[in-house]
């Protein structure tokens, strides 16, 4: 069994959770959709987890960078005391929050903890929008 299949399988176990398994290439992937928000698991190369959940699409005419200096002033603090980490990503037109697992060094046991701790993130996203420019 892959590892990915493995971390997937420990947290719909724990969760009750059902993952829907998007074709996404060669890349292994996963998506959860809960009552209020949905996020995506995926490994490109078996060796690397990733958490990823969608936080602001961008609306039609605004530009990355409108956001991006509030999002930065915000990521800044939460550094001190979140994982996550605030990327911006192009091929989806959205600022994004991920966090990395090395499965390597991660037992398929440890995932459902680290969601816990990512949703907690992504929740503490959605409920502060960055303040204007």
């Amino acid at each position: 069994m892959r590892r990915f299949d493995a971390a997937i399988a420990a947290l719909e176990a724990e969760t009750g959770w059902q993952a829907v398994r998007p074709v996404r290439g060669s890349e292994a992937a996963a998506r959860f959709e809960l009552a209020d928000f949905a996020f995506e698991c995926r490994s490109p190369d078996d060796k690397h987890f990733f958490f990823l959940f969608s936080i602001h699409a961008l609306a039609p005419g605004e530009t990355p960078e409108a956001k991006a200096r509030g999002y930065a002033r915000m990521a800044a603090a939460a550094a001190c005391s979140r994982r996550s980490i605030l990327s911006f990503a192009k091929d989806e037109n959205a600022f994004c929050l991920h966090l990395a697992v090395n499965l390597a060094e991660t037992d398929a046991e440890d995932i459902p903890g680290l969601c816990r701790e990512f949703l907690n993130d992504c929740d503490w996203w959605r409920q502060n929008e960055p303040p204007p420019g």
